[in-house]
């Protein structure tokens, strides 16, 4: 039998450039900092992004590279459930 942890990452491994709304994930590596996953994202121009998804509290944050955090916002839209639930 699978465990969890590992279906979890498997179903990582699909994610590569998938899109979620106006957001396209890059790759389906991500960093983890201070209990906050941080993933390199494109918007629909092809600009990069860092998107930070907190877990605990279905929140979202994005940010320009080099630029600061826009600040974390309850999720709202359906795509960005559809993002929390698959990386949370």
């Amino acid at each position: 039998m699978e465990s969890t942890e590992n279906k979890k990452n498997n179903d990582l491994l699909m994610l590569d450039k998938k899109i979620y709304g106006p957001i396209i994930i890059q790759s389906k590596s991500y960093k983890v900092i201070k209990g906050r996953k941080v993933l390199n994202v494109l918007n629909q121009e092809n600009k990069k992004l860092i998107l930070l998804i907190n877990c605990e509290t279905n929140e979202l944050d994005v940010r320009i590279p080099g630029r600061k955090w826009m600040g974390s916002k309850p999720a709202k839209e359906e795509f960005e459930n559809n993002l929390i639930n698959d990386f949370c």
